[in-house]
């Protein structure tokens, strides 16, 4: 008899501990991917022909040289499940990648550069029926320090995702990014200045003027949507002396009136933040941007950081090894008193 409670006993703690462990992988690898969503906003478009634009930064996909290949495991389911949901909740006719789409791109032989490539598409897996547009960061051709930007990493950047030097959408929009290999007198010639024009670069240009200068009076953008810096921020510029307030932290949503810039000839840099939980900030997401009856909705999508989930599991392990050794504690005193009662009866 005593040996069945024994088995009855532990069963029962096998099954609590069970229970506790599948309802805590659930919470964490699957439900809290669509709470996150909860936090974000959603905009209804008041013109039928509104474009909305997912923006993704720097996500960084960890190369193989310095990481194991948990680490690029976890990391790659992360932002797969949060990319997932973004492209759900944000429903946009166009996907801007701003950049540093790779860790160790520019470092990369061409085998790695073609394996990274293939990661990046079966994380990013974007609908059909969107417009994708990549451009490179420092991390995939070089450029950043004293790492020059080599013209066989820009072609080979080109070949893998692509990349036009204009793209024209709806409501008489352009998106424009300065070229790397072509003039920018070719690329001015198709610019139409009376579309509302956006500069994508992953550098900001707006704080680093000096060397922005001719993409600012070349273009003539009302909006530029950057990265690098993994932070959310807001810079506002003036067109005609090309000088910019200080930069701001974004984290609610906003509204711009694009013909309100353009008398006042403003200019709005926009930076995007990492989306990559190990780029060193806990502030890491994704933005929306919705273009509807020229003006500019614009809003961060923060998620919830990796570290934080991992730091759940470490808390959960605690809590359970407490919970198990205050109830096998308490078994052992139980059957102790037991024991007692049954030789004082004796």
């Amino acid at each position: 008899m005593k040996r069945i409670k024994l088995f009855s006993y532990r069963f029962s703690l096998l099954k609590l501990n069970l229970v506790a462990v599948v309802a805590t992988v659930l919470f964490n690898e699957i439900l809290i991917y669509h709470l996150q969503k909860l936090r974000w906003e959603r905009f209804v478009c008041e013109s039928d022909e509104c474009t909305r634009i997912l923006l993704v930064s720097d996500p960084q996909i960890l190369g193989e040289d310095h990481e194991f290949w948990i680490s690029r495991w976890d990391n790659d389911r992360h932002l797969k499940q949060t990319f997932h949901q973004a492209v759900v909740h944000v429903k946009p006719k166009v996907i801007l990648f701003l950049g540093d789409l790779m860790d160790e791109g520019s470092i990369a032989d061409d085998e790695k550069f073609q394996n990274y490539y293939k990661r990046f598409q079966n994380i990013f897996q974007t609908p059909h029926d969107v417009k994708t547009i990549y451009i490179p960061g420092d991390n995939d051709i070089g450029g950043e320090g004293s790492e020059p930007v080599k013209t066989d990493k820009v072609i080979r950047f080109k070949n893998a995702f692509g990349q036009e030097e204009i793209w024209n959408l709806e409501q008489k929009i352009q998106i424009i990014t300065p070229s790397l290999l072509i003039r920018d007198k070719m690329i001015k010639d198709s610019i139409d200045f009376n579309s509302t024009r956006i500069t994508i670069s992953h550098f900001p240009i707006l704080y680093n003027i000096g060397n922005s200068y001719k993409t600012l009076q070349k273009f003539q953008p009302t909006i530029i949507f950057s990265a690098h810096d993994h932070r959310s921020r807001e810079i506002v510029g003036d067109a005609l002396k090309f000088s910019h307030k200080w930069p701001t932290p974004i984290l609610t949503p906003k509204i711009f009136d694009l013909d309100l810039l353009n008398r006042q000839k403003k200019i709005i840099e926009l930076q995007v933040t990492t989306c990559s939980y190990r780029m060193g900030t806990m502030k890491i997401g994704y933005a929306q941007a919705i273009f509807d009856n020229n003006l500019l909705i614009y809003s961060p999508m923060f998620i919830i950081s990796r570290f934080y989930q991992l730091g759940f599991y470490v808390l959960f392990l605690l809590i359970m090894l407490i919970v198990n050794i205050c109830i096998k504690k308490k078994r052992v005193e139980a059957a102790t008193h037991a024991y007692s009662r049954l030789n004082i009866n004796q």
